[in-house]
Order: structure tokens, then C-alpha cells, then sequence
């Protein structure tokens, strides 16, 4: 990458070779990374992207409007009491699923 740039990733984490990022990153102090997605997701604790002074984690939650945390919200709490009522729940995923959603 050319000096000075910003890499952004808000597409899928699968996408990028993170091994190889974190390298650069890690000897480019000039370059940085703005990443909403990550792979695996969340990233590991130990994920050297905790700890690079040049990476900035967001939380994948870009552009809400018009109530949308409250909605989302509101639906983990009505999936959460189904769960602790034994009920079937209404948005479950299965691990394969989980790994490579956003």
C-alpha cells in the first residue's frame, strides 16, 4: 500500500488474509486499518487488533435510522425470553451460520 493510507473494511472479515494484514500493520505504522467486520467475529481477546495503535475496530452497527438499536434490541429481549422459557426461538443460527456472518 502506498505511505499514509487507510484500508476500510466494511464488507465481510472472510475477505481479508488478516495473518498478512496484521503483519504489515504491525511494520507500517504509516498505514491504517478502519475495520467494521472481522474474521473470526468477534475477533479473538488476544487479536493482535485490540492492540495496534493503527487499527480502528467499529461495531458493525453502521448507519442505524429511525429506531433501529431499539428495534434490534427489543427483538433479543423477546428472543431471550423465548430461550428462557424453553420456546422455540424465532431467529436461531446454527455455529456454521454464525461463522461468517457479519
Amino acid at each position: 500500500m502506498r505511505p499514509n493510507t487507510t484500508f476500510i473494511n466494511t464488507a465481510r472479515g472472510a475477505v481479508v488474509r488478516e495473518t498478512e494484514m496484521l503483519e504489515v500493520l504491525a511494520k507500517r505504522p504509516d498505514l491504517f486499518a478502519v475495520l467494521d467486520v472481522t474474521y473470526p467475529e468477534p475477533p479473538d481477546i488476544d487479536s493482535p487488533l485490540f492492540t495496534l495503535p493503527n487499527v480502528l475496530l467499529t461495531p458493525h452497527i453502521a448507519g442505524p435510522i429511525e429506531g433501529e438499536c431499539a428495534r434490534n434490541g427489543q427483538f433479543m429481549l423477546e428472543e431471550l425470553k423465548r430461550f428462557l422459557a424453553g420456546e422455540q426461538m424465532k431467529y436461531a443460527i446454527t455455529r456454521e451460520q454464525a461463522a461468517i456472518m457479519a
